[in-house]
């Protein structure tokens, strides 16, 4: 699990392929990613919350802009 520098998103991470971008606001999930990089179980935020990351269970990693 990661949140946001701002406090507005989360981050979570749960061994499945997918990782699930809540709104903190309404906690209601905002965005599903799907990097087919395997099941993933970490996240993270760049301190500036401009990036986010995420490593899959195979060592694959996928780094993206954050623009939600």
């Amino acid at each position: 699990m990661a949140l946001h520098p701002s406090g507005r998103w989360v981050l979570v991470a749960n061994n499945t392929p997918e990782l699930t971008a809540w709104d903190t606001t309404t906690w209601k999930p905002a965005r599903t990613f799907d990097w087919k990089i395997g099941p993933v179980g970490c996240a993270a935020f760049s301190p500036d919350g401009h990036l986010a990351a995420t490593m899959g269970e195979l060592g694959k990693v996928a780094v993206w802009d954050w623009d939600l």
